[in-house]
């Protein structure tokens, strides 16, 4: 915008928004490219609520696992983490997933989140019979700086392993 030197005019240009409608489902990939960018940068958290349940039934899709889980991780609300944390315990087990839950239990500010995301990964080793986990929850059990946290973390030793923790 700069006003005319001659006639003190201003111009300004916009690009203006305009109401638009797209209906299908999270397979047809203009609604799912959508709805990933949804979940990462829209500014209203109700908006990523809503993508979050949307995108739900496409977990499957690579984009739309990678952006769950991005959700799970970077989201800054606190409610969007976990509701997003949840969705994930519904897909299909992966490495992507169990080092998404591992640094959630690992770096997540908010005790209730990191307890969610150890639960999920104890009810999956637990199912699985997998011992892999149990170094990372040891490290967990004694250094988190939550009690109930610790706790947690040592339970789920003693139930992977036994009484040799």
């Amino acid at each position: 915008m700069a006003p005319d030197s001659q006639t003190g005019a201003i111009r300004i240009t916009l690009n203006a928004e305009r109401k638009m409608t797209l209906e299908g489902s999270v397979d047809d990939p203009r609604i799912r490219d959508l709805l990933v960018n949804a979940i990462k940068g829209y500014d209203n958290a109700g908006i990523r609520r809503d993508t979050l349940d949307a995108l739900r039934a496409g977990s499957r899709q690579p984009s739309v696992r990678e952006a769950l889980i991005y959700a799970m991780q970077h989201d800054p609300n606190t409610g969007m983490r976990l509701e997003a944390l949840k969705t994930v315990q519904g897909m299909e087990w992966g490495a992507d997933l169990s080092q998404a839950l591992i640094d959630s239990a690992d770096h997540e500010q908010n005790p209730g989140v990191r307890l969610t995301a150890i639960d999920a990964l104890v009810n999956h080793a637990v199912q699985a019979k997998d011992r892999t986990l149990v170094p990372e929850l040891q490290r967990l059990a004694g250094n988190d700086s939550n009690r109930y946290v610790r706790i947690t973390c040592a339970k789920a030793v003693h139930d992977l392993v036994g009484d040799g923790y």
